[in-house]
């Protein structure tokens, strides 16, 4: 687990992880991949996702393109909306 003061560099911090597992996972067997998942609660999140809340959607730098956020149907506890990171 992991905590950051800035929504923008953990967005970019999430992607960026993503981005180097998939990477490196691309010439590797399937028994060598790492898969992550990234998210607001382990049941939610699936290898390769990364998930989100509205308020992370809301404290996002404005900078970030909004089609990054897409809307998913599940929503944990205590949140309004969730989304995944494109």
């Amino acid at each position: 687990m992991t905590y950051a003061r800035n929504v923008g560099k953990a967005i970019d911090c999430a992607l960026s992880m993503q981005q180097a597992c998939l990477d490196y996972s691309a010439s590797r067997e399937k028994a060598e991949q790492i898969r992550l998942c990234v998210g607001l609660d382990e049941d939610l999140a699936r290898a390769g996702e990364v998930l989100v809340t509205d308020a992370v959607h809301k404290a996002a730098p404005k900078t970030a393109p909004e089609h990054l956020f897409e809307p998913i149907s599940e929503v944990p506890p205590g949140a309004q909306a969730a989304f995944r990171l494109r």
